[in-house]
C-alpha cells in the first residue's frame, strides 16, 4: 500500500503486483476504504452502522408521536345544571 500527500492523501492498494484499489481522502478513512475496495475487508452490513440505528430511532419516535397525536382523546368533564 502506498500513501502520498498531506492532510488529504492519495493511495493505491497493490496485492501480488496487481492494483486492487485507488482512492483519495484522509489517512485513516482511506486505508479502510482501500481495504474494502480491494476486498481485503468485508464492508459492514447497513444494520451494523450507528447511523442506521440513529435514523431508525428517530423514525420510530416520529411515527409514535404521530400515532399518539392522532388517537389521543383526553377525558372531557362536563357539568350539567338543572334549574
Amino acid at each position: 500500500m502506498h500513501l502520498y500527500g498531506g492532510t488529504r492523501v492519495t493511495g493505491t492498494l497493490i496485492v501480488d503486483g496487481e492494483i486492487r484499489a485507488t482512492g483519495e481522502g484522509t489517512a485513516p478513512s482511506l486505508v479502510r476504504e482501500l481495504a474494502y475496495d480491494g476486498r481485503l475487508l468485508e464492508r459492514p452490513a447497513i444494520w451494523q452502522k450507528p447511523s442506521f440505528w440513529i435514523a431508525t430511532s428517530v423514525a420510530v419516535a416520529i411515527v409514535a408521536t404521530a400515532i399518539i397525536y392522532a388517537v389521543y382523546e383526553p377525558d372531557v368533564e362536563s357539568k350539567l345544571r338543572f334549574p
